[in-house]
């Protein structure tokens, strides 16, 4: 099973799994806007047998604190990733690169990490990572008035309780086919 470890980026409390043994060539697997760390746990369990497997919760996912609604833009996931990578190079041979696995929002994520520390990285895994927004159909000022827009509302979003397990399982289920009760 994964110990959990936290760590401050950005005034944020965070959350990462660690699975594996310490000496073993680091992995960081990154989740996508919808999930959280334990999403990765199936593929963990195998890459623990080879690498030392590092799985953060993303800002406002999973164990980690939630911020302020403007500051979930990517540059501000690539940043919590970048305190991370940091962290763990402290523990880690100098010379030493990583491999990152991303899916969806998490592909965005370690693809604008790697662009912009490439020193640091050994190779990338990016799934789903370019994102829905390859052509848009509406002018630039358009798309900025509406994502200003909706981080304004964000601030009055009432927080969601879900009374069981059960229950806060049930909108991942449906929205991931391949989620079952068990995981």
């Amino acid at each position: 099973e994964p110990v959990s470890h936290f760590f401050d980026a950005s005034g944020l409390r965070l959350h990462y799994l660690f699975w594996g043994e310490e000496s073993n060539p680091p992995v960081v697997l990154l989740h996508g806007g919808r999930d959280h760390a334990h999403m990765w746990d199936m593929m963990a369990r195998g890459l623990a047998r080879t690498h030392a497997v590092y799985v953060p919760d993303l800002r406002g996912h999973g164990d980690s604190e939630w911020a302020p609604a403007s500051q979930y833009a990517i540059p501000d996931f690539v940043t919590d990733l970048t305190v991370l990578v940091r962290l763990l190079a402290e523990q880690r041979p100098r010379s030493e690169r990583l491999s990152l696995v991303g899916h969806s929002r998490g592909a965005g994520i370690v693809l604008r990490y790697a662009g912009t520390f490439p020193e640091t990285v050994e190779r990338i895994v990016a799934i789903d990572g370019i994102g829905r927004h390859t052509r848009w159909e509406n002018p630039a000022p358009e798309r900025l008035r509406g994502w200003i827009n909706r981080r304004l509302e964000a601030n009055a979003w009432e927080t969601r309780v879900y009374p069981t397990i059960e229950a806060a399982a049930q909108p991942a289920m449906r929205n991931n086919r391949h989620l079952t009760q068990d995981l």
